[in-house]
């Protein structure tokens, strides 16, 4: 049988090749005497032809390219008869070692990448657990007060979860971004989450994103849906959502509202002074600018209108509820008189007046 091995050679390659020749062998491949060196047993590599004796051998197709002997190779001969006769490619057990070894490393980098990504699916979900609806602010608008919602109080929460919180201080690092724009579908979760980092930090005119501990669209994404979802953005300390709330961005330039992360009881309360707030537009005429809403109470031109009590608006009594009329005041008076109460002059003169008097008769 020949020893040459006639897999995986250039379509050029018309004859067929042995250990020795130039072509096919591998310049890290030691040799011997010009033979090449097996890699698996150190042996020389000599192919038997006509009387010489020898060991048929094989070239790897994989990165090492070596000759190693059929025997070394763990092929029988019906096996290397096959692999001579067959153009598909031959891999020693290194070789495939190797690449196996680099497809679990893969593997492992891949699985690290998807169990990261379902920790943020998690942690999306446990915060669709506690935030059912979109959170309110009181500076939303009052053009249509149907809108104004509120979350179940049967909502349920997960005990697990640790990216939302029914903590007044985690809220109060929390804010809410309306009117960014989402991806499109079927943009993977890295790049949506990319977007919205990037979409937030250029709200606010900064590029720190050690600034925000992270970023939660709110609510099911639904394609139908032309307007976006808001994100829930959970701020590192009280320093930067203060810097974001009172001091001037170009987010409403973009179209983007920022409102505070209310709890639910202030998201009642807040659905009812908006509620207040638009009769009092629409019904009583009161300019817009007129109203404040401070806590749980409104305020029209720096007067105390009324306040929240019991999930009710309690307005509260005006001056001329409370201060009586002229009109009110006469009455008493004239009944004081017709009941025969002596003045003081009448009854009681004073040595004031006597002396006036008598001095008056002395001087007649």
């Amino acid at each position: 049988m020949a020893s040459n091995r006639t897999r995986g050679l250039p379509s050029t390659v018309s004859s067929p090749m042995t250990p020795g020749s130039s072509k096919g062998s591998t310049a890290s491949q030691s040799k011997v005497n010009g033979h090449l060196i097996c890699p698996h047993c150190s042996d020389e590599i000599i192919d038997p032809v006509g009387k010489k004796k020898g060991h048929p051998s094989i070239q790897c197709n994989g990165p090492c390219q070596m000759w190693l002997h059929r025997q070394c190779a763990g092929l029988s001969k019906a096996a290397f008869e096959a692999a001579g006769a067959s153009s598909a490619p031959f891999f020693c057990h290194q070789c495939i070692i190797a690449s196996q070894n680099q497809e679990i490393t893969n593997l492992k980098t891949k699985l690290e990448e998807v169990t990261r990504d379902i920790a943020h699916l998690k942690s999306e979900v446990d915060s669709l657990k506690s935030n059912m609806a979109n959170p309110l602010s009181i500076n939303d608008s009052v053009s249509d007060p149907t809108n104004v919602t509120s979350i179940p109080s049967h909502s349920p929460a997960s005990p697990h979860s640790n990216t939302l919180s029914n903590k007044s201080h985690d809220k109060k690092l929390n804010l809410v971004f309306h009117g960014i724009r989402e991806c499109p579908t079927g943009t993977s979760f890295n790049a949506r989450m990319d977007n919205d980092y990037n979409a937030v930090l250029s709200a606010i005119g900064s590029d720190d994103q050690s600034l925000i501990r992270d970023c939660i669209r709110l609510g099911k994404f639904q394609s139908s849906n032309s307007k976006p979802r808001p994100i829930l953005v959970k701020f590192n300390n009280m320093k930067t959502v203060q810097s974001i709330l009172f001091r001037p961005n170009s987010a409403s330039d973009h179209g983007i509202s920022i409102k505070k992360d209310l709890s639910l009881h202030e998201r009642k309360i807040n659905s009812i002074l908006l509620k207040e707030r638009h009769r009092l537009i629409t019904e009583e005429n009161t300019a817009k600018n007129q109203i404040k809403i401070r806590r749980n109470k409104i305020f029209i031109r720096g007067r105390s209108h009324g306040e929240v009590r019991d999930n009710d608006f309690v307005p509260f009594p005006s001056l001329s509820d409370v201060a009586p009329s002229l009109s009110d005041l006469s009455p008493v008076q004239s009944s004081n008189s017709t009941q025969g109460i002596p003045s003081i002059q009448s009854s009681n003169p004073s040595p004031l007046s006597s002396h006036q008097s008598g001095g008056t008769s002395d001087a007649s």
